[in-house]
């Protein structure tokens, strides 16, 4: 598929119907869901440093704390 401005919107589309935090969450865990897709689909097995990487990213989604509402 090419990159364009259609598949930009419709990637963007989702992010007005959830809240920001939730739409965050998902963009954080992008990379690590396509690596282990890539892993199990496609028999691409990871980098010490992409698991290392995934690790990192589960570890700041973990300990993130939303901000209280005012």
């Amino acid at each position: 598929m090419i990159y364009d401005s259609r598949t930009h919107s419709l990637r963007l589309r989702p992010a007005s119907h959830v809240p920001a935090a939730a739409y965050a969450l998902l963009l954080a865990l992008l990379p690590a869901t396509a690596t282990i897709v890539g892993a199990v689909v496609l028999g691409q097995i990871p980098s010490p440093r992409d698991v290392v990487g995934i690790v990192l990213v589960m570890a700041g989604v973990a300990i993130h704390k939303p901000a209280e509402a005012h």
